[in-house]
């Protein structure tokens, strides 16, 4: 029977956009009906903020703060360990933690992507994608991670997963002590015309990091710094 062929269907075969055009329209029908998400989006509930931070510090100090002598990554010795993987390895720290690190991405322009270091940064950028997929503002957020050095197979990428170039990007990590690591995922991202001026860390141990970003022309936002361990 001839006629005008009707809107594709899903069984039929939906390219990309078309899939993303109406995950997006159902997203907007679950925001408009549930009250909890309406408040959710038009501001962070300045009380459940505070009840996440003071959960995850709590969550950090039980699992991930070790208080001993130690010699970090930069070559630095300290008083005390933070192995925050420990943290992002249980579900109620990923939830808290990307849901917080979320809300700090909303304080500034908009974002195209998270990203950082391969392999401690990527928990965490696991953790921001999972809340994003609630919040309808971050539903086309991408995420990657950046090798210390590209694969020798394959397609032999160093940025892996969403990076493109000319996207507005935020760096994450668990823990920043110098900004080390960071900073070499930083250039990397430059020079594949990623723009990069913020990073988003859980913690900052206050030994240099926040100055060395400013240094490499980005503003480091710890959720929590030195001040706010029980070190005592």
């Amino acid at each position: 029977m001839l006629g005008i062929p009707s809107p594709k269907s899903p069984a039929q075969g939906w390219d990309h956009e078309d899939r993303r055009k109406q995950r997006l329209r159902n997203r907007k029908k679950y925001w408009q009906a549930s009250p909890l998400a309406r408040s959710y989006l038009t501001g962070y509930n300045v009380t459940m903020n505070a009840e996440a931070r003071t959960e995850l510090l709590d969550l950090i100090h039980e699992v991930s703060l070790e208080k001993r002598p130690v010699v970090l990554a930069s070559g630095k010795k300290s008083d005390f360990y933070l192995d925050l993987r420990q943290t992002l390895m249980r579900p109620r720290g990923v939830a808290l933690a990307g849901q917080l690190v979320l809300e700090r991405l909303s304080r500034g322009a908009p974002v195209d992507a998270v990203g950082g270091m391969a392999v401690g940064a990527v928990p965490l950028v696991s953790a921001v994608l999972a809340a994003a997929d609630q919040d309808e503002r971050f539903v086309d957020l991408l995420g990657f991670f950046v090798r210390k050095e590209a694969k020798k197979h394959g397609l032999a990428r160093q940025l892996e997963g969403g990076f493109q170039a000319g996207q507005r990007v935020v760096l994450v990590e668990d823990t920043t002590t110098t900004g080390g690591s960071t900073i070499q995922a930083m250039e990397i991202v430059r020079e594949a015309g990623g723009l990069v001026d913020r990073v988003i860390c859980l913690v900052d141990r206050g030994e240099g990091a926040m100055e060395a970003f400013r240094e490499h022309g980005a503003e480091l936002e710890p959720l929590f710094c030195r001040a706010d361990l029980r070190l005592s």
